[in-house]
């Protein structure tokens, strides 16, 4: 795929999309990155990865009531159509296809029983620390007939969430509405914005702040603001951040947020929004490793490696704030970083020769 959409190019700074892979990633691709054990039956025919790379787009600004043809003419046949395309724009002509209409009730892949029943045994296995979180499903499905592009229409109508999509794909048609965003990525900058946990927002300070105070009082919602270090090791796949005691006392876990060592294993991903934060695969490289981690090496102060994530943040927080710190200092930065293999005098050392330039 990355050969296929070639170099990245710059970006319109108003317009979402101006060509590249759209597509979708199933459930099931997993199993080709991990070894799963395969109890499902595979009874829906739709490949486990679909993803289209398209050289133009019709961008649609519904605030603005504009429409605008765009592409970026990396297939030498989007240009050679461009006048076409125009045209076909110019005339109007919308989609017709015969009415959507659902011929059955909706049926459930669960009986009431059988999903009590799975979800008591979720119950037990996240008590037994089997698991922390369990994606219970269940699927609907009924007869149909007509145009499934009717279907999403109505849909966007019902719920009109601002990430939904309609994906008409030689093996089927998929229809999604979801209110959350899942990741963005742009440069540098990951964002994600779930809903799970979270409250609106208003216009009234004191409407606003009760609904901040209700939102901490509440056991499920709290338990729904994932913590920074589940953020970084399942979804970003940034698994420098340690996960050690969980309680944020032995600095395995510790990352940079606007410059500041903090916990990720106790630190919501809520405290963190709008704030940059640094983990360790970003203080350095292979080739331009941090001052405090080639100093480590230079001391042979790394043994495990598992606390020494957390404890080069530490340091390299310390002197940032603090770019000629005494041995004492150096100590008392590291206090909350706890150094299973015994090296402390090593890393210590480490540190001030960092700091000297050494």
């Amino acid at each position: 795929m990355r050969e296929q959409l070639g170099a990245p190019c710059a970006s319109l700074a108003d317009v979402p999309f101006s060509g590249g892979a759209i597509g979708y990633f199933g459930y099931d691709l997993g199993r080709r990155l991990e070894r799963l054990p395969s109890i499902a039956a595979a009874d829906i025919d739709m490949p486990d990865l679909a993803v289209g790379i398209y050289d133009w787009a019709v961008v649609v600004d519904h605030g603005a009531r504009r429409t605008r043809l765009v592409g970026l003419g990396r297939d030498p046949r989007t240009f050679a159509h461009w006048t076409k395309l125009v045209e076909r724009l110019e005339s109007g002509a919308v989609k017709t296809g015969a009415p959507f209409r659902v011929l059955t009730r909706a049926s459930s892949s669960f009986s009431r029983g059988a999903y009590a029943d799975a979800f008591r045994r979720v119950q037990r296995h996240i008590r037994d620390g089997d698991c922390y979180q369990v994606n219970l499903t269940q699927r609907f499905q009924a007869r149909v007939a007509g145009d499934a592009w009717h279907a999403y229409l109505k849909l966007r109508e019902i719920n009109p969430a601002p990430f939904a999509a309609y994906l008409d794909l030689p093996d089927g048609k998929v229809l999604c509405s979801s209110p959350e965003l899942f990741l963005r990525v742009t440069g540098e900058r990951v964002a994600t914005k779930p809903i799970k946990g979270t409250r609106p927002r208003a216009a009234d300070r004191a409407r606003d702040r009760a609904l901040v105070d209700a939102l901490r009082a509440s056991a499920k919602d709290r338990a729904e603001n994932v913590m920074i270090v589940d953020v970084l090791r399942n979804d970003l796949g940034l698994k420098g951040t340690r996960f050690g005691c969980g309680t944020g006392q032995c600095g395995a876990c510790f990352v940079l947020i606007d410059g500041r060592a903090v916990a990720a294993c106790d630190t919501p991903l809520w405290a963190a929004v709008g704030k940059r934060i640094v983990t360790v695969e970003g203080l350095g490289t292979p080739a331009a490793p941090h001052p405090v981690q080639r100093a480590l090496v230079d001391e042979q102060a790394a043994q495990c490696g598992y606390c020494l994530s957390g404890i080069q943040v530490s340091a390299a927080a310390l002197l940032v704030e603090n770019p000629a710190p005494t041995e004492a200092e150096v100590r008392a930065a590291l206090d909350r970083n706890l150094c299973r293999c015994g090296t402390h005098n090593r890393i210590v050392r480490a540190v001030l020769r960092a700091a000297r330039g050494e």
